[in-house]
């Protein structure tokens, strides 16, 4: 059950993130969030966040992948959601960088 959320003790209380709810989140709530983490979460909790974003990332781009092939082999899929996977991996690539910084 631990993979499921990281948990951040910081001076005013904690906070429990659900992995697949929260992340890769907007870029407001990023802004918001990733000082917190990157300050006061332990180094295994941003390991399995890292971890969590490296994963969601690649399945994103492999979705993207298998999209643009039908495209081109004419089985056309839906433009949004083409948009709606490539918003989500773009999305997870900002928040490895935030976690990085």
């Amino acid at each position: 059950m631990d993979d499921y959320y990281i948990h951040v003790d910081y001076p005013n209380g904690h906070l429990n993130l659900v992995l697949d709810e929260f992340f890769p989140c907007t870029i407001k709530a990023a802004r918001i969030m990733f000082p917190l983490i990157n300050r006061y979460a332990a180094a295994a909790e941003k390991e399995k966040l890292r971890n969590h974003l490296t994963r969601s990332a690649e399945k994103r781009k492999k979705e993207l992948t298998d999209m643009e092939a039908s495209y081109y082999s004419g089985r056309r899929q839906s433009g949004r959601n083409y948009r709606h996977a490539n918003a989500v991996y773009k999305r997870a690539l900002r928040n490895l960088q935030f976690l990085e910084e």
